[in-house]
């Protein structure tokens, strides 16, 4: 008995603190984050707004697919941006730390108010777009040690990684996929379709199989829907020293 509460308490502490949900309205929501939210849909990640789900399933595998765990889920790294912002209560910048200055000394975020000032830019500042272009802080300066001229360089890691985990090639994907091979640069133009979506993503590989999401272990009904009130907005608020934030932190803020 003692066992099953802990597990309960524990789900609903990762959902509350862990996992802040991500929600949206139509007025503020642009064409990317629809397009995210019909995936989602899709995929059963999203979560009904209220009460329980029935998407866990005992029988099915969440093992990770190590095309993704060694290629797919790194091209986030070209998200990385060169420096962060530290910003005031109008969201202006008043510096910039910049990434290759605090891999091994992370203490700059403690002095002061500036980890306040951080998680403001953090979200104010855009990322950087999802291309083939790497920050240079992680391809010329990763780990960068004080007094050493560069560092490391994530870029080729992850090339080397891939080779490591043996990972097939792209036209071999394609055809585990169900796609045509590619022979041309504009065979690359197609799209993977929907049902393989569906099979390949892995979040909702891992949600699936999870006994303890909290939408699956939740005491009750009042429970779960109290978890599912909470934000990333009212986490920040109710944790740092700021006066006000968008009611949906993973947004920008717009320009109105």
């Amino acid at each position: 008995m003692y066992y099953v509460n802990y597990q309960i308490a524990r789900g609903a502490s990762i959902a509350r603190y862990g996992i802040p949900l991500l929600t949206t309205n139509d007025e503020e929501r642009n064409d990317g984050v629809r397009k995210s939210e019909e995936l989602m849909e899709k995929l059963r990640l999203a979560p009904p707004k209220k009460g329980f789900t029935n998407f866990y399933s005992p029988q099915f595998d969440p093992s990770t697919m190590t095309e993704f765990s060694a290629a797919a889920y790194r091209s986030l790294h070209g998200l990385v941006p060169n420096h962060y912002d530290l910003s005031d209560e109008e969201r202006c910048p008043f510096r910039k730390i910049l990434l290759k200055d605090i891999y091994v000394d992370p203490g700059v975020i403690e002095k002061k108010h500036n980890f306040d000032a951080l998680c403001r830019g953090f979200t104010s500042q855009p990322c950087e777009s999802p291309d083939s272009r790497f920050a240079a802080g992680v391809t010329n300066f990763l780990l960068k040690l004080p007094n050493v001229a560069h560092g490391e360089d994530l870029e080729a890691t992850d090339i080397q990684r891939g080779r490591d985990h043996g990972l097939p090639t792209y036209n071999d994907m394609r055809h585990y996929c169900g796609l045509p091979r590619a022979r041309h640069f504009r065979d690359l133009l197609d799209v993977i379709p929907e049902k393989r979506k569906k099979e390949q993503n892995e979040m909702a590989r891992y949600k699936r199989r999870k006994v303890l999401h909290f939408e699956v272990n939740s005491k009750s009904q009042e429970q779960i829907n109290g978890i599912k009130k909470t934000s990333l907005a009212a986490l920040i608020c109710e944790n740092l020293s700021i006066k006000h934030i968008q009611p949906h932190a993973f947004l920008q803020i717009s320009k109105r």
